[in-house]
């Protein structure tokens, strides 16, 4: 593969992974629970940044316990639901952290709501999830952070520059790793919930025992717990950080094509 291919081909793949890092960081649905659990997890759907959907909760318990029973959602549904919710988010202002103090039912940028909320998942646990969120952010913030630098790193590589392709693996290294590790610390603060969620007071009020009994065995136990909780933008994440795995192999195939230089100077291939 020639240098100037090599380059354009990495830079492409990276500008992907950053565009699907940087959508994730800036988007509202990290958590997105099902009726059901929006009895543990009271919100349309929260970001990183932002909450909607958090305000008026008590007054909407025997709502959502309705919807729930009236329509559980399995694993498959919300995989669906999920497909929907990501057609539809580029054009909701709601998804977006930017516009959210102007969308009905969102806090604004800056707003305590989000910190508020993950403080106490599930709802009326008093369990503190916040320092989860914020080490989520920095982890994602890194990862974006790196895929611009490796972009110039990687395109100053050349057959006398050899130590620049030992830094961009480090690099490389780095930014899988900070996805990876943002990915695992928001997957144990979802489980965790789901874990917690039916020992709540909520789950065991008037009508949310016939709620529960009605739920497949895959919402309430498992994999499926977890998945009534995640969001559009995490799995966008999840992703962005596949694909920069995946790019890692072309980098080197990028590196061993690389034109080197002889003794006498001359470039050979």
């Amino acid at each position: 593969m020639p240098t100037c291919c090599g380059s354009v081909t990495w830079s492409l793949w990276q500008v992907v992974a950053l565009a699907g890092g940087v959508i994730a960081l800036f988007t509202n649905s990290w958590l997105q629970p099902s009726d059901y659990a929006k009895l543990a997890a009271p919100a349309d759907k929260a970001g990183l940044w932002v909450v909607c959907g958090d305000e008026g909760y008590e007054a909407r318990l025997d709502e959502i316990r309705a919807q729930a029973q009236a329509d559980p959602t399995g694993v498959s549904d919300r995989f669906n639901e999920l497909a929907d919710e990501f057609a539809d988010g580029f054009t909701d202002s709601s998804s977006w952290i930017f516009n959210s103090g102007n969308a009905s039912g969102c806090s604004p940028l800056g707003s305590s709501r989000v910190e508020a909320f993950y403080s106490d998942l599930p709802a009326g646990s008093g369990k503190d999830y916040w320092l989860y969120v914020q080490s989520t952010r920095g982890l994602v913030v890194a990862f974006c952070i790196l895929a611009l630098v490796l972009i110039p790193v990687v395109a100053s590589h050349s057959g006398s520059r050899a130590g620049v392709a030992g830094f961009s693996h480090f690099v490389v290294a780095l930014q899988v790793s900070a996805g990876i590790c943002a990915v695992c610390v928001y997957v144990a603060l979802l489980g965790q919930v789901a874990d917690d969620a039916g020992d709540l007071p909520q789950l065991q009020g008037d009508g949310a025992g016939e709620v529960l009994s009605q739920l497949p065995d895959a919402v309430t136990s498992g994999f499926g717990k977890v998945a009534n909780y995640w969001g559009w933008s995490f799995w966008m994440f999840v992703a962005a950080t596949a694909w920069a795995l995946l790019g890692w192999p072309l980098l080197c195939i990028l590196f061993c094509c690389t034109p080197k230089p002889d003794a006498d100077g001359p470039y050979y291939k």
